[in-house]
């Protein structure tokens, strides 16, 4: 597998400039306002574009709500293949790994994305399976990152990859609860030797 490939379908990439300047103004609209003003009218006002072209593009408001997971959380997964492929495997790519996640846990943009879009996405069935792919895609990204360049490799990674993503996403409530708490940098040091470990047991 390319280190630059990622795990799943690159939607994005084929979006044409309308869209993908569509998709801009609805996560402007969806971090300014929550998802209440959300709406296509709003999003087709701030684009310039029409409703029409809104729906041409994304279907409806839930097609519009599935392509922000993919702009908002996508483009995440890319960063973290190219900076730990600037590296070579090792302590020192592990590191890098976590300061991304760091980062992603103290954004409050990645806190209100998620906590908005989420109870949206899981109402309907082709969100909710986006949602799915979007998942399975991350938690292949933690497997590339760590090296993992078979199907048997990236299984024997995945518990881990599993804990690696509901880690980030925990710690980024408890954050936006409480940022000066000092167990977040404890907790990720934990994580540090515990993805150590289980890396050199398991490849």
């Amino acid at each position: 597998m390319s280190a630059k490939h990622l795990a799943y379908d690159d939607s994005l990439e084929d979006l044409s400039p309308t869209a993908r300047n569509i998709l801009q103004a609805a996560l402007a609209i969806l971090l300014d306002e929550g998802l209440a003003g959300l709406t296509l009218s709003r999003v087709a006002a701030r684009a310039g574009a029409n409703k029409a072209s809104i729906a041409y593009h994304f279907g409806n408001k839930d097609g519009l709500i599935a392509a922000l997971f993919d702009v908002f959380f996508h483009e995440e997964n890319r960063q973290l293949i190219d900076m730990a492929h600037s590296l070579p495997l090792g302590p020192e790519r592990i590191e890098v790994a976590l300061a991304h996640e760091r980062r992603i846990i103290t954004s409050r943009e990645y806190l209100r994305a998620l906590v908005e879009l989420l109870p949206t996405a899981l109402r309907t069935e082709a969100t909710r399976r986006r949602l799915d792919e979007l998942y399975k895609g991350y938690r292949r990204t933690v497997g590339i990152t760590l090296d993992a360049e078979s199907e048997e490799e990236y299984r024997k990674l995945a518990p881990l990859a599993h804990l690696y993503i509901a880690l980030v996403d925990g710690l980024s409530i408890q954050y936006a609860i409480n940022p000066d708490d000092e167990a977040i940098d404890a907790t990720l040091n934990l994580v540090k030797q515990i993805m150590r470990r289980y890396v050199e047991e398991e490849l």
